[in-house]
């Protein structure tokens, strides 16, 4: 793991030992198992659909339906203040926004999200530094999440 990614994984005591504080990487483990898990049951999903509709041969179809509702970049990462947000959202939906929180789960940020925007910059600089989520919600419903770096 590369030195600073998670800055209070790795402490050092007084003689020099460095130690691994386990329970910092607990919730950053806990999001990438929830990122899979949202992924398997998307393609699920679509597999269901397309096995409904054995005619369907239209690959542009399955790009855009795997792009919905998703993070689609989210720059640069680790950033110090603006970040760029690119989105994807299914069309007449409303309701969108990102919700920036620490990884106690406690909210940090709220961006509402303009009808039919695709690309939002939001300041991080009065955040902590360390390792945070940002989400995509449309509807009330966590669609996306990916990690963030404040330095």
């Amino acid at each position: 793991m590369k030195k600073g990614f998670i800055p209070d994984a790795v402490k050092t005591d007084e003689e020099g030992h460095k130690m691994i504080n386990y329970t910092v990487l607990i919730p950053l483990l806990v999001q990438s198992v929830q990122d899979l898990t949202l992924q398997i049951e998307e393609q699920k999903s679509l597999i269901a659909e397309l096995s409904m509709n054995e005619n369907t041969t239209d690959i542009s179809f399955l790009a855009k339906k795997a792009k919905r509702n998703r993070i689609l970049n989210y720059t640069p990462n680790p950033t110090k203040g603006m970040m760029t947000f690119t989105i994807s959202v299914e069309e007449n939906k409303s309701d969108v926004y990102l919700v920036i929180c620490n990884l106690s789960g406690v909210q940090e940020k709220r961006i509402e999200i303009p009808y039919n925007q695709s690309s939002i910059q939001v300041d991080l600089s009065p955040l902590n530094s360390g390792l945070h989520i940002a989400s995509l919600i449309v509807s009330g419903k966590v669609y996306d999440s990916k990690q963030i770096i404040k330095d």
